[in-house]
């Protein structure tokens, strides 16, 4: 009988050895294959980003952009950004290596208070507080984290899934023509 006992007990420090290893090895899976939070909020303001910055190409302003600008900003196109998160200003602001089809582009960081005539995009991120001080009704496309503002596109994530709906009506009273392509990937078009 002891010896059906400690050929059990071998078999199962065999075994548990076996399921710690396994247990181990699945754990550093998760650690390493697993994006920490920061990576994860990066990911979504570089998509966020890329966005904005493809909005360019997809919306079309009454008064050319150009013409809107003026000789004091040498016919820039300009995106600018209101946010108090120092990684998506830098991310931001790297924009301005791009260029648009009608001229190049300019990027630049804004404070709530700041004058935004001569921007033609705004990507506000953040709180509220940043969205009220701002002159809305001129003819720049606002985009914006929150929902329930005067701005004109609002990203959301829906399942795990970056996604925007556009206020069409108020686009096009501004004077902002929207492609059909934009709004048919639009999550909502009001």
């Amino acid at each position: 009988m002891w010896k059906n006992r400690s050929f059990y007990m071998a078999y199962l420090n065999r075994a548990l050895s076996r399921v710690s290893l396994l247990s181990l090895m699945s754990l550093w899976l998760l650690v390493t294959a697993a994006p920490t939070q920061a990576q994860s909020q990066m990911r979504l303001h570089t998509l966020k980003i890329a966005y904005v910055y493809n909005f360019s190409k997809f919306i079309e302003w009454e008064n050319h952009p150009s013409e809107k600008i003026g000789a004091d900003t040498d016919h820039t196109f300009q995106l600018c950004l209101i946010s108090e998160d120092s990684q998506l200003q830098n991310t931001f602001l790297k924009l301005t290596q791009k260029s648009t089809e009608n001229a190049p582009l300019l990027a630049s960081h804004l404070k709530a208070e700041d004058n935004n005539k001569h921007c033609q995009i705004i990507y506000i991120s953040g709180t509220q507080e940043n969205i009220h001080p701002l002159d809305l009704d001129t003819q720049t496309l606002t985009v914006t984290d929150q929902a329930d503002t005067k701005a004109l596109i609002h990203f959301k994530v829906i399942n795990n899934k970056l996604r925007f709906d556009i206020d069409k009506t108020r686009a096009e009273a501004m004077g902002l023509r929207v492609s059909s392509k934009l709004l048919r990937l639009a999550h909502e078009v009001y």
